[in-house]
């Protein structure tokens, strides 16, 4: 990173600011962007920053408001700041999540055959005497990879039960909406897949069905709102506060507002 050009990136911002006689406070107002964040763009003390993706959202909103070209801003700001491009580097994460996996598909093999062999033994020795409603569930952690084999048997006694156990994926599902309140660097990884990165503001509503977990990841929970099976959700933080939340099926209803 070469500092004079981060400081002659921020003198551009400030000159812009300026000249519409905004002052540093009401463009923290109008952006939901803390002034100690703006202050540092304008500075050029990058290094408090807090991270690439966020930074090119705080570059984006700001140059919006001061009459800037946020696209062009953006793309100055990666030249005089050259970390900030590929700190948050989706393709590259996926493609080691991809080789990682790969590398485990020995284990992986292993634990399936040796989680089946278990169930073989077990059905020898204590077949006989197994309820039709009893259920075997067996996990093994190796290297961080969780290997389940469950074996559920339905309780035929009860009319209907079949139906309560062998439900079908999209009944599991949860659907959550976004719609900020303003200017609101968001990030959406669902099952594994992200969806959304980028900044949001008022009026806009993304909605998206969650069938295990979602991960938000959000540049000012101050603007930030959100609902789940179209019921408000509970806020996530102060304005200016960077955070990040994980909504799965387990936890996803302690996430709506109880007001």
């Amino acid at each position: 990173m070469s500092v004079n050009a981060a400081v002659e990136f921020g003198a551009v911002l400030r000159d812009a600011r300026e000249r519409r006689g905004v002052s540093l406070q009401e463009l923290a107002d109008n952006t939901k962007i803390a002034a100690s964040v703006l202050r540092d763009l304008e500075d050029g003390t990058v290094v408090r920053l807090p991270g690439g993706l966020y930074s090119r959202a705080f570059v984006r909103a700001y140059a919006r408001d001061v009459g800037l070209d946020p696209n062009e801003m953006v793309e100055a700001f990666l030249q005089a700041v050259p970390q900030a491009q590929d700190e948050f580097d989706l393709n590259s994460r996926h493609t080691k999540s991809t080789l990682g996996s790969a590398r485990n598909l020995p284990i992986i093999f292993f634990g399936v055959a040796l989680v089946f062999l278990i169930a073989v033994i077990l059905w020898f020795i204590f077949g006989s005497r197994v309820e039709p409603s009893d259920q075997i569930s067996e996990e093994i952690e190796v290297s961080g990879v969780s290997l389940s084999n469950q074996q559920s048997l339905p309780d035929t006694s009860a009319e209907g039960s079949t139906e309560d156990i062998f439900f079908s994926g999209s009944e599991r599902r949860f659907t959550v909406s976004v719609h900020p309140t303003g200017p609101c660097w968001v990030a959406l990884t669902i099952d594994g897949d992200r969806v959304l990165a980028r900044v949001m503001i008022e009026g806009e509503r993304e909605s998206y069905e969650v069938e295990h977990q979602i991960v938000l990841n959000v540049g000012d929970a101050g603007t930030f709102e959100f609902s789940i099976d179209e019921e408000p959700g509970r806020s996530l933080g102060g304005d200016g506060q960077v955070v990040t939340v994980e909504i799965n099926q387990t936890n996803h209803k302690s996430f709506i507002s109880q007001r």
